[in-house]
């Protein structure tokens, strides 16, 4: 009897610290969907914010400073941000390590790829270079200081 006693009191026990565990793992996965929700939602509403300086450049600024890939560049900005983040969020969730060495390529390979994209630009279409260049600068500072910032405070959690 006494060793029956004891089984059940260990299944109970275990199947109580099995529903803790459970219950910590899932606390800990919706902590970080709701991150990352949190991060899109943001990025909507700073691109909403992005959206509107660039409605007021289209409309203010002189016509050498305008350009057709407006939209475009817009929306590629706020796809890669999306998507470095995202990358950058899931390796430091797996290893903590690896995220300094993931940010610096991702960033390394960010940079020297914008400067190509601006490069070719310039020389394949010299009339309208100076538009894109700027409009190209100020999404890329604009999207680079939001990406920081939330990256910052991500890790801060």
């Amino acid at each position: 009897m006494s060793f029956q006693a004891d089984r059940m009191s260990f299944e109970c026990h275990f199947e109580q610290r099995e529903k803790s565990l459970f219950e910590s793992l899932l606390r800990i996965t919706n902590h970080k969907m709701s991150s990352l929700r949190s991060f899109f939602l943001k990025l909507c509403i700073f691109s909403s914010f992005t959206l509107a300086i660039l409605l007021l450049w289209e409309f203010y600024a002189p016509d050498r400073f305008q350009n057709k890939l407006m939209w475009p560049l817009w929306m590629f900005f706020l796809v890669t941000t999306a998507l470095i983040h995202y990358i950058l969020v899931k390796v430091a969730e797996k290893n903590g390590k690896l995220f300094v060495g993931y940010f610096m390529g991702i960033t390394a390979i960010k940079l020297f790829g914008y400067l190509i994209i601006l490069t070719l630009y310039g020389l394949l279409k010299r009339e309208s270079a100076l538009g894109f260049t700027l409009i190209f600068l100020v999404l890329y500072l604009l999207y680079s200081g939001f990406e920081v910032v939330m990256l910052l405070r991500h890790f801060k959690k």
